[in-house]
């Protein structure tokens, strides 16, 4: 069982790698484009794989180091955080329209504020995910 785990979790970081560089290089054209084959890692649109395809393979690689019961509590945290995250997302796009491109963007033309956000949002889920779990573990 323990060598499936390891070879589960390099597929899965190779593939994260993989939607990573596509992302990187399909997001300024296609930041809003639906990627439903990558829901199961949190990437509802290309432009969230610049974040949370990092996110997984590092991830993946701390996953080497816990039980499958560790992980599978780690992606239950994540699940529920994004969602959580999802529904205020979701609550304010439908309330609020922004201009303001936050600092960390500003000097990446072609990220508009709107994306921006969505960025932002996912940096925020995953320091929440990575907290929640070193809490929970320690």
């Amino acid at each position: 069982m323990n060598n499936l785990k390891y070879i589960l979790l390099v597929i899965f970081i190779i593939i994260n790698l993989i939607v990573f560089l596509k992302s990187i290089r399909k997001s300024k054209d296609e930041f809003y484009s639906d990627v439903f084959v990558f829901l199961p890692f949190g990437i509802y649109v290309l432009g969230d794989a610049l974040i949370l395809a990092p996110f997984w393979i590092f991830s993946g690689l701390l996953f080497f180091f816990l039980s499958i019961q560790n992980i599978f509590r780690y992606m239950i945290i994540f699940y529920t955080v994004r969602s959580f995250y999802e529904v205020i997302y979701w609550l304010n796009h439908q309330a609020v329209k922004s201009n303001y491109n936050p600092p960390l963007f500003r000097k990446i033309n072609w990220i508009r504020p709107n994306e921006s956000a969505i960025l932002y949002q996912l940096i925020h889920t995953c320091i929440v995910v990575l907290g929640i779990f070193l809490l929970l573990n320690s």
